[in-house]
């Protein structure tokens, strides 16, 4: 487990957060918002983590029943995500992160982040695989489904074009990248 010095780093950043008998890292107690200390040796693997698990709740859980408590969750979220990290991410810098190593969907870009020390073109067209592979349950070729909304941008959702697929997804993405990245990930590539 990390030393003392990260946990009260942690602690600092986010006021109330506790340690569980779990080792488990407790940000915000009401959402339910953690990281797992335990597997955590270096503050670099403690960095990962906070970005790939407490960005959403710096971008999208809606905890509560009023906007105004779940904005104010989000920026309490962000705020310290920023603190700990000695960054100053934005709303939609938040949104990105989590679009892109969110829930820990691409570790290997969460190191890449955090080596070239938070600079976001690492999720830029560039870094990113633009082409779909194949259908990872019956080899079909995909497609990236868009909907537009007015005045949000638009949804891309990857999914087989196979109608009979069991593989036809409709989890949407704010990014073509994202969606590519999300459709493309495989179990051998964790």
């Amino acid at each position: 487990m990390v030393n003392a010095t990260i946990t009260k780093k942690l602690h600092h950043a986010f006021p109330n957060g506790f340690i569980n008998c779990n080792l488990e890292f407790i940000a915000h107690k009401e959402a339910n918002e953690y990281i797992l200390l335990e597997d955590c040796e270096t503050a670099f693997d403690v960095k990962c983590k906070v970005l790939e698990w407490l960005s959403r709740g710096a971008h999208k859980t809606c905890p509560f029943n009023s906007a105004a408590k779940n904005d104010k969750f989000h920026l309490f979220m962000r705020n310290g995500i920023n603190d700990f990290l000695g960054t100053d991410f934005t709303e939609t810098d938040m949104e990105m992160i989590y679009d892109h190593i969110g829930n820990r969907c691409n570790h290997e870009l969460t190191v890449r982040f955090v080596n070239s020390g938070y600079d976001m073109t690492v999720f830029t067209k560039k870094s990113i695989v633009s082409e779909l592979l194949n259908c990872p349950f019956c080899g079909g070729v995909a497609e990236i489904y868009e909907t537009p909304h007015v005045p949000r941008g638009t949804d891309y959702t990857p999914r087989c074009k196979n109608p009979s697929c069991c593989g036809r997804l409709s989890k949407k993405y704010s990014t073509r990248e994202t969606a590519i990245a999300m459709f493309n990930r495989r179990a051998e590539n964790e």
